[in-house]
């Protein structure tokens, strides 16, 4: 991470610290929202497309965990993506038996190319987020 990347999770850090403090006086929610609004206005100006994965992610479950303190959260497309991926998933499995392997490995490219990283095992395929 750089040293502008390294600030941004200490400030996220501070933020939640914030946050917490916020909601521990009388459910200050207007605070709170602050502190998050803080958060995503200084993200939008530090992290781009070259941005460090570490500092991505770390910002990406801080900002998460305090949305859904509010219950704001929203995982309905993380649900979606998982359906569709899994479609992926079966298509190349298709696209192995019927011994197609250009069009597997094209899917396997597609799908790392979105952060997920399959394993094939014994027991079929599995995949995580990188």
């Amino acid at each position: 991470m750089s040293q502008e990347e390294k600030k941004l999770v200490a400030f996220t850090e501070e933020q939640q610290t914030a946050f917490t403090d916020a909601l521990a006086d009388d459910l200050n929610t207007a605070d709170a929202l602050t502190a998050i609004y803080e958060i995503v206005r200084l993200t939008n100006a530090t992290l781009n497309e070259d941005s460090a994965k570490e500092a991505v992610q770390a910002v990406y479950e801080r900002l998460t965990s305090l949305l859904d303190v509010l219950g704001i959260a929203d995982h309905s497309n993380r649900d979606n993506l998982d359906e569709k991926i899994e479609a992926l998933i079966a298509e190349r499995e298709a696209a192995r038996k019927a011994k197609d392997f250009a069009k597997a490995d094209a899917i396997r490219d597609e799908l790392a190319a979105q952060g997920i990283q399959l394993k094939d095992t014994r027991t079929g395929v599995t995949w995580s987020r990188e």
